[in-house]
């Protein structure tokens, strides 16, 4: 009965720490250079899970207002006491301006899915050189 219960235990502890030291890697590289990140790891045609699986699932579902379709949107941000603007623009989803300029968010990344919900586009908004810049994953 005791090495049942110690064996529990041991594995446990064990997935635990698998999983938070996953996850705070991916969070410092996604912290550390943005853009590097995305341009290695996120592919046209990559699905949820894989998504998910490189980039957390601390993500905002939000509606494409021009095509109707889904975008996840990730927020990377610098104040963890900001919350990012939900606004949108007539031309669908869009950055926190605001926050990016009030250096209160240092990128955010969108994901827009196809209706087979793989990874149809994708565009990265960070600051460099005290500039709002854009970097664009498309076919």
């Amino acid at each position: 009965m005791k090495r049942w219960i110690v064996t529990a235990i041991c594995v446990l502890t064990l997935s635990t720490l698998i999983i938070g030291c996953s996850s705070i890697e991916t969070d410092t590289l996604i912290q550390g250079n943005e853009l590097a990140y995305v341009q290695e790891k996120l592919e046209l045609g990559m699905g949820k899970a894989e998504v998910k699986e490189q980039f957390g699932r601390s993500f905002t579902s939000v509606d494409n207002m021009v095509e109707g379709s889904e975008v996840w949107r990730f927020d990377y941000v610098i104040d963890k006491a900001y919350t990012v603007s939900t606004k949108a623009s007539e031309a669908g989803v869009r950055y926190d301006r605001s926050g990016f300029l009030s250096n209160k968010l240092s990128s955010q990344l969108f994901v827009y899915w196809t209706k087979d919900q793989l990874v149809k586009d994708a565009v990265v908004y960070f600051m460099s050189d005290g500039e709002i810049h854009e970097y664009r994953l498309s076919r």
